[in-house]
């Protein structure tokens, strides 16, 4: 699944870089792009995936559940192809969750993110397709730290549950499309935050950056 994922946004980025760059013409400038800034901050939403295996009382489970997060975020572009990156977020939406409880199935019960923080590093590719705009494709690298919670319990024995808590940090890794004009860039982007033996966590970002 994981690579699926990671294919297809690869496929789409590529297959943008191609179109863009056929209709620029000779003048345009490639790599580094128009603009040389420093300073930004923005702001998005962040859809976890988050894969929550192990045992609690004796009881095993594997809970599938979607939290969303409200990410804030503050870089600084070093070079014309490169920024640094730090993020911060906290959850808005307790998603329910689904999988397996015991030899049952879950039947309610949710995952909370407390807490979500992390810094990194920000490669970029720009494709410039306008006097203002430019199509950017980037990578992303570094460490985070983050804190789920929640419980759940069984469908066809609701007094059978378990409760969970993943404290952790571990590095990270993602690939995003941008479109950047002078002062701001609308991104989305996916990255793997952790795979682990009791927890698998991806998220799928969209957000606006502004530019100082």
């Amino acid at each position: 699944m994981r690579g699926r994922i990671i294919a297809s946004v690869a496929g789409f980025c590529c297959l943008g870089a191609v179109g863009i760059a056929q209709a620029q013409d000779d003048e345009s400038t490639y790599g580094a792009g128009l603009y040389d800034r420093g300073l930004y901050a923005g702001v998005g939403l962040q859809l976890l995936r988050a894969d929550i295996r192990g045992s609690d009382n004796g009881t095993s489970f594997s809970v599938d559940s979607l939290p969303l997060e409200l990410l804030g975020r503050v870089g600084y572009q070093i070079l014309p192809w490169v920024a640094v990156e730090a993020f911060g977020a906290f959850g808005i939406h307790d998603d329910p969750n689904d999988g397996r409880i015991g030899a049952g199935r879950v039947r309610n019960g949710e995952t909370e993110l407390k807490y979500h923080a992390g810094i990194g590093i920000k490669p970029k590719y720009a494709f410039v397709f306008a006097e203002t705009s430019q199509l950017a494709v980037f990578a992303q690298g570094g460490y985070s730290f983050y804190e789920l919670e929640g419980d759940a319990f069984d469908s066809s024995n609701g007094n059978v549950g378990v409760s969970f808590s993943r404290d952790d940090d571990a590095p990270y890794y993602g690939v995003g499309l941008a479109i950047e004009s002078e002062v701001a860039t609308f991104e989305l982007q996916y990255v793997d935050y952790d795979r682990g033996d009791g927890l698998d966590l991806e998220g799928y970002t969209i957000s606006v950056n502004r530019y100082f």
